[in-house]
């Protein structure tokens, strides 16, 4: 089983600009333009929670492209309590109301001078137990935060103490949006709510490999 990350994809409508078509691993896959030249694929931004304890308060990308500022691409947390559980950046103290509350993982991105880009989906793998957020939200600073960027995927899977924590793992979620041009620093929030219990825990999770079973005859 491939180890399965966060992505956002993107494109560029402006033929007259160089894009470079960037990916996130768990991911961001955003689009980048610079006047004069063709197309380039590259890696933008990319994050990987595997070997995480859980109790992380920040997870910087293990990845960035040269062509974002520096301080670009750090997740964070906001009124999530980190919680110990491997392989996942979140925690507990998820919103337990049906609509997006004040908790939420944050990440900024900001192109340098003389690039911009272009937003058009987010994939990502979430991790919960019984109790925790079966929700999740994308939304961004480009309208305050208002709308949703896609939809909101519902009904993530949960570990309900059966053997394999791995199996809380809800992997290739995607919100499909178009954010496009953007040339000023934009901050993107993952909202988690609708939790049984503010004990429930959730958050990315990057799932570790499993090994292939062997066939035996007898």
């Amino acid at each position: 089983m491939r180890m399965a990350p966060v992505v956002l994809r993107s494109f560029a409508a402006d033929a007259s600009l160089k894009q470079l078509r960037l990916v996130v691993c768990w991911v961001l896959w955003l689009a980048w333009v610079v006047l004069g030249a063709s197309p380039v694929q590259a890696q933008l931004l990319k994050w990987n929670t595997f070997g995480n304890n859980g109790t992380e308060t920040t997870e910087p990308p293990t990845f960035r492209n040269l062509n974002l500022d520096g301080a670009t691409g750090t997740l964070t947390l906001n009124s999530v309590t980190p919680n110990s559980n491997t392989n996942r950046f979140g925690g507990i103290d998820w919103s337990t109301t049906s609509q997006p509350g004040s908790d939420y993982i944050e990440f900024k991105v900001k192109p340098q001078t003389g690039f911009r880009f272009s937003a058009t989906s987010f994939v990502f793998s979430w991790d919960r137990d019984k109790n925790g957020p079966k929700s999740v939200a994308l939304k961004s600073s480009n309208d305050n935060f208002d709308a949703y960027l896609g939809t909101p995927v519902t009904r993530l899977a949960a570990y309900d103490g059966v053997e394999g924590g791995e199996l809380a793992v809800s992997t290739g979620n995607t919100f499909t949006f178009s954010l496009l041009n953007i040339t000023a620093e934009t901050t993107f929030r993952v909202y988690g709510y609708n939790a049984k219990k503010s004990t429930g825990k959730g958050g990315f999770d990057t799932p570790r490999p499993r090994p292939r079973p062997r066939r035996t005859c007898n």
